[in-house]
C-alpha cells in the first residue's frame, strides 16, 4: 500500500459524497495503490449513514465511527496509527485544498521528504480577507515564540513518512487544532526533512468554519505559550543530564564550559537524526556523545579514539548513560563492517591526519551511512583570514609534535561532492577558530 488518506469527518452529511468522488477521481489515475480511511468524530447528522453507502462502493475505503467526540486531531492519529500505507496523511474534507496536490506531496515523501505539507496561497478577496490575516498574525507569533522557520503549521493537508511519524504522535498533548502545530514542531526538532508545497487555498464560504476565532485565538495563544515552554526546557533538559554526569569538579565544569564554546553543542546535536546509530569519530573525552546519548534515548551512539586515556575519561563519566558506548579503536576498522549508521561525526578531526587518510577515512564513512545517512563535519576553513590564523596557534600549541592537513571550505566542500555527498556548509558560531559545519546527506 502506497498511500494512506485519513479523513476526519464531523457533521459532513452536505458535502461528503461529492468531497470523496473528488479525491477518488484524482487518486484512480495515479500509479498510487491507497486506502481511504473515513473515521466519524460522533456526528450529529447523517454523515455516518452516507459513509456506510460510500465504502459500499469502494473497496479500498474503511470506516470507524466514534461514540464520543475525541477531537481532529486525536482523529487524525488514530487514522494514521490504522493506516496500513507507507504514505499517511490526512486532508481535510471541506476540499479548501484541493486534493489535485495529495500525489504531488505523495511523490516528495517517496523522493526522500520525510513531511510534505500544503502551504496555502490565498487568493484575496473581502470574504476571506480577515481569514488571511489571522492567519498570517499566528505565523508571525509562532515563529517568534518557538525559532522555527515553518510557514504554514495549520494547514490542512499534510502527509507524512507514516514509520518516522508514529514516535512523534505519541509526544503530542493537544486533540483537536493545536494538533497541527505541534506535530509539525515536533517533527521539525526530530531533524525531519520537511518541504511546505504552495498550493492554491479557496475559502467555501457557503460551508462556513467550525473554527470559533475569539475561543480557538486564545486556546491557540496559551496552547503555543505551553509549547515554547516546553521547548525551552527540553533543550534544557537534553542537555544537563550530559552536564552533570560529565563534570566531577570545578576545573571539570571550567573544561567544559571553554569546550562548548569551541563546539557549538545544541547547534550539531539539531542537525544529527534523533534516532539510529550514530559513530562519533574522534570523540576524546566524549562531550559531544554523551550529549547526543542524553538528549534522545533512541539514539544508539558509538564514542570512537585512539587515545585510551580518554576513552577511559569518558567511560567514567558517561558511564550512567545505557545508550552510549566508548571503544579504543581506529575508526576505518568499524567503518569497514558498517553499513546502516543514521549518521556520522567528525569534529576538529580531521585535520590530524593526512589528505590520504582524510579521503579514505570519507569514502568509509559514505559505504557505512545508510540511505539518506547524515555525516557531520566540524572544521577549520584555512582561508578564513585572522580566525584561521588563531586556530593555527592553538593546535601548535596544543599539538605541536604533530603535522596538521587544512583545507579551505571550497577543497572541503569538493572533496566530499565528489565522494558522493550533498553538501551544505554554515559558519559554526563558536567565539573562537575558523570552524565550519559541513551537512552532509548520503544521496
Amino acid at each position: 500500500m502506497d498511500i494512506s488518506i485519513v479523513i476526519p469527518m464531523y457533521n459532513e452529511a452536505h458535502i461528503l459524497e461529492d468531497s470523496i468522488s473528488k479525491i477518488t477521481a484524482i487518486m484512480d489515475i495515479t500509479k498510487f495503490s491507497y486506502e481511504l480511511i473515513l473515521i466519524d468524530d460522533s456526528s450529529q447528522d447523517d454523515t455516518v449513514a452516507i459513509a456506510r453507502r460510500i465504502i459500499k462502493q469502494h473497496f479500498n475505503a474503511k470506516f470507524f465511527v466514534h461514540e464520543k467526540n475525541k477531537g481532529r486531531g486525536a482523529t487524525v492519529a488514530e487514522g494514521i496509527k490504522i493506516a496500513k500505507g507507507k504514505i499517511a496523511g490526512f486532508i481535510d474534507i471541506d476540499l479548501s485544498t484541493h486534493p489535485i496536490y495529495i500525489p504531488l506531496l505523495a511523490y516528495k515523501i517517496n523522493n526522500g521528504i520525510d513531511v510534505a505539507t500544503a502551504h496555502r496561497i490565498y487568493k484575496l478577496n473581502y470574504r476571506c480577507f480577515f481569514r488571511w490575516l489571522i492567519s498570517k498574525g499566528y505565523n508571525v507569533l509562532f515563529k517568534l515564540s518557538t525559532g522555527i522557520p515553518l510557514r504554514d503549521t495549520e494547514t490542512g493537508c499534510k502527509f507524512f513518512n507514516r514509520e518516522k511519524i508514529l514516535p512523534v504522535l505519541s509526544q503530542i498533548e493537544d486533540k483537536y487544532w493545536f494538533w497541527d502545530t505541534e506535530v509539525m514542531v515536533f517533527a521539525y526538532l526530530r531533524n525531519f526533512n520537511i518541504e511546505e508545497v504552495p498550493t492554491v487555498f479557496v475559502r467555501r464560504e457557503e460551508l462556513g468554519s467550525r473554527v470559533r476565532i475569539i475561543r480557538d485565538s486564545f486556546r491557540h495563544f496559551f496552547s503555543l505559550m505551553k509549547l515554547r515552554k516546553k521547548i525551552r526546557e527540553g533543550k534544557r533538559c537534553s542537555f544537563y543530564p550530559a552536564l552533570k554526569s560529565f563534570t566531577r569538579g570545578y576545573f571539570e565544569r571550567i573544561y567544559l564550559f571553554l569546550k562548548c564554546k569551541v563546539i557549538p553543542v545544541c547547534l550539531m546535536g539539531k542537525i544529527m537524526p534523533m534516532e539510529g546509530k550514530i559513530l562519533d569519530i574522534g570523540c576524546g573525552k566524549g562531550i559531544f556523545s554523551g550529549y547526543l546519548a542524553a538528549s534522545s534515548s533512541v539514539r544508539n551512539v558509538i564514542g570512537v579514539d585512539l587515545c585510551s586515556a580518554k576513552i577511559k575519561a569518558a567511560q567514567e563519566s558517561f558511564s550512567s548513560l545505557p545508550n552510549l558506548v566508548f571503544i579504543e579503536k581506529d575508526a576505518t576498522e568499524i567503518l569497514s563492517k558498517e553499513t546502516d549508521l543514521s549518521g556520522v561525526v567528525i569534529s576538529d578531526f580531521l585535520h590530524h591526519v593526512d589528505f590520504t587518510k582524510q579521503e579514505e577515512l570519507l569514502r568509509l564513512a559514505y559505504g557505512g551511512l545508510s540511505n539518506r545517512g547524515t555525516m557531520l563535519i566540524k572544521e577549520i576553513d584555512k582561508n578564513a583570514s585572522f580566525r584561521y590564523f588563531s586556530s593555527k596557534l592553538s593546535d601548535s600549541i596544543l599539538y605541536f609534535r604533530d603535522k596538521i592537513y587544512y583545507r579551505s571550505l571550497k577543497e572541503w566542500t569538493t572533496l566530499l561532492k565528489n565522494i558522493g555527498f550533498q553538501v551544505e556548509s554554515r559558519p559554526a558560531n563558536t567565539v573562537f577558530g575558523s570552524t565550519v559545519l559541513y551537512i552532509c546527506k548520503k544521496a
